[in-house]
């Protein structure tokens, strides 16, 4: 009986040995649960073991989208005008975690803060209209200690009923630390009150798009596209084209070519009358290092 103990032991001790010298401890990974799977969050580097696992290493980054009405925003008294709120609302930005905003409606005022402010860049588009004392347009907004500016862009697209046309501002960052690139549009197409408004958000839309092809065939770099469309069903032109819709909330949107978007997030009592009368509309983006 003992001389089968003794022959089983030895058994097991090879096969153990055949294995690397694996232990229980061992395949069971660190005590502080680096080695196992997990759910990385905002801005954050995504874990693995190996070669292969560092070759897949990504880096995760929130996006956003966020509609911050021009001029004076009066719905309740307590809100202020739009440079006051545009620093509330970056502020609340900071807080979710996200890094890369795109703003329609930004004011010059607004716009003027921004590039006085030591956490956040900004880069914008020519103004789409008035809006009482001030200009407003669209913008791509950034923390600074996070993304550096490689190019700032505007798209111009004329419209008969606009004297301005459509301005969309197109930045292309990158990150600090991985050295990952992206391109991200901000866009706002027209109310269905305005002239042929149908028709102008339909040519946007596939102007944006081609746009958008065309800088992802040169740089090889994802691509995102988000707004506000002023209309419910947008996402249907982006997705024939092969674009990922990572969320939409009413008419708001963010969608991507190259990168899958995820973990999408929309904040609406928390930002609602309080600095604007849109949600904040927001998605993950998965970037390799």
């Amino acid at each position: 009986m003992r001389r089968r103990l003794r022959l089983s032991l030895v058994v097991l001790l090879a096969l153990l040995v055949t294995a690397g010298g694996a232990t229980p401890a061992a395949l069971a990974g660190p005590a502080d649960g680096r080695g196992g799977a997990s759910a990385a969050g905002p801005d954050t580097a995504g874990s693995g073991d190996g070669a292969a696992s560092r070759a897949r290493r990504t880096f995760v980054s929130r996006i956003g989208t966020l509609n911050l009405p021009g001029g004076d925003f009066r719905k309740q008294k307590r809100l202020l005008d739009q440079p006051k709120r545009t620093r509330a609302a970056l502020n609340f930005l900071q807080d979710q975690g996200v890094s890369v905003v795109a703003l329609q409606e930004l004011s010059t005022p607004s716009r003027k803060m921004l590039w006085r402010s030591p956490k956040w860049g900004v880069v914008s588009a020519p103004a789409n209209s008035t809006r009482g004392r001030s200009e407003i347009g669209n913008a791509v907004a950034y923390q600074s200690r996070k993304w550096v500016r490689v190019k700032g862009d505007s798209l111009h697209l004329p419209v008969a009923s606009r004297p301005r046309g459509l301005n969309m501002a197109v930045a292309t960052l990158r990150r600090r630390g991985t050295g990952a690139r992206i391109v991200v549009m901000s866009i706002h197409h027209p109310v269905k009150t305005e002239v042929n408004a149908k028709r102008v958000r339909e040519r946007a839309k596939k102007f944006e798009i081609a746009y958008m092809n065309r800088v992802r065939r040169q740089t090889g770099y994802p691509v995102i596209i988000a707004g506000d469309t002023n209309e419910r069903d947008a996402q249907g032109t982006y997705r024939r084209a092969g674009y990922d819709l990572g969320v939409r909330h009413v008419v708001d949107l963010i969608t991507a070519k190259g990168v899958a978007l995820t973990s999408s997030r929309v904040y609406v009592k928390d930002v609602y009358l309080r600095f604007t009368d849109h949600a904040l509309v927001t998605s993950v983006v998965r970037l390799p290092r």
